[in-house]
């Protein structure tokens, strides 16, 4: 600091900016903690709800460095916006997972085949409800709305962003992790 020159904090917002943030990650947890909770309602089997309930934290990771790879930060707005996508997170991994068990019901004795055509019979499938759910929030990307440009950027591209990395893992992890014991409680 240069002499005779007195710095006086006028307003700290860093602790309300601190507590937003903490109140958005809890939020975001317990979002994550009853999907996983009504996926095992439906699914009936703690494996298979492993299986997909971790496609929440891989999904959520990779779209973070999604946003880092194009320049963007992990800030309150673009957080809020993979807060509002976990409970899409887990639509593809589901289908992916329950279309791998019907195909291996069918043929037990291959489980690469299987898996590859249970893949296969919903790529195209999961792929175009994702690519059609990305499309209605890209408006809010490339719209110039002012001021509220920045919010709505944010937000839209956290969610189109956390929508592909669920994609990518519902194709590629999902299909590679499924247990043997697939829907044990069935």
């Amino acid at each position: 600091l240069l002499r005779g020159v007195q710095v006086l904090t006028f307003t700290d917002q860093g602790k309300e900016i601190e507590d937003s943030i903490r109140a958005l990650l809890e939020a975001g947890v317990i979002g994550g903690l009853l999907a996983v909770g009504v996926l095992f309602v439906f699914l009936r089997s703690g494996t298979t709800t492993l299986v997909v309930g971790l496609a929440i934290p891989f999904s959520l990771l990779a779209s973070t460095a999604l946003l880092f790879a194009t320049g963007r930060t992990l800030n309150i707005l673009s957080m809020m916006g993979m807060m509002l996508a976990v409970g899409l997170l887990v639509d593809n991994a589901v289908v992916t997972t329950e279309s791998i068990f019907r195909h291996r019901q069918l043929g037990p004795g291959d489980p690469l085949g299987t898996t590859l055509a249970g893949v296969g019979e919903v790529g195209m499938a999961v792929l175009a409800g994702t690519l059609s759910t990305v499309i209605v929030f890209l408006p809010l990307v490339f719209m110039d709305l002012g001021v509220m440009k920045v919010y709505t950027q944010e937000v839209g591209t956290a969610i189109s962003l956390s929508l592909l990395a669920s994609l990518f893992v519902a194709l590629t992890l999902i299909p590679h992790d499924e247990p043997s014991d697939f829907h044990e409680l069935q």
